[in-house]
C-alpha cells in the first residue's frame, strides 16, 4: 500500500474515533428506587432470586444539571 494511502487511512481512523472518545459520558441513572415483579411493587430481591438485577438495585451516575446564564427562547 502506498505511504500516502496509509497516512490517509490512519488520519481517517483517528478522526472517526477521536470524537467518540471525547464526547463519551456516563449514562445518567434513571432514579428508579422501587423493585417490581410482573404486576406489583416488591422488596428488592437478593442475588439468585427472581427479578434480581433491577435498575433500583444499581444506583450510579446521578443526574446532574447545570443552569446556564442564558436562554435559547425568550
Amino acid at each position: 500500500m502506498n505511504k500516502r494511502y496509509q497516512l490517509l487511512l490512519v488520519v481517517t481512523i483517528i478522526m472517526m474515533l477521536f470524537p467518540c472518545m471525547t464526547l463519551a459520558t456516563p449514562i445518567p441513572d434513571t432514579g428508579q428506587t422501587k423493585c417490581y415483579d410482573n404486576s406489583q411493587e416488591i422488596p428488592c430481591p437478593q442475588p439468585g432470586q427472581l427479578f434480581y438485577g433491577q435498575d433500583a438495585q444499581y444506583p450510579c451516575n446521578p443526574q446532574s444539571y447545570t443552569k446556564r446564564g442564558y436562554t435559547i427562547f425568550s
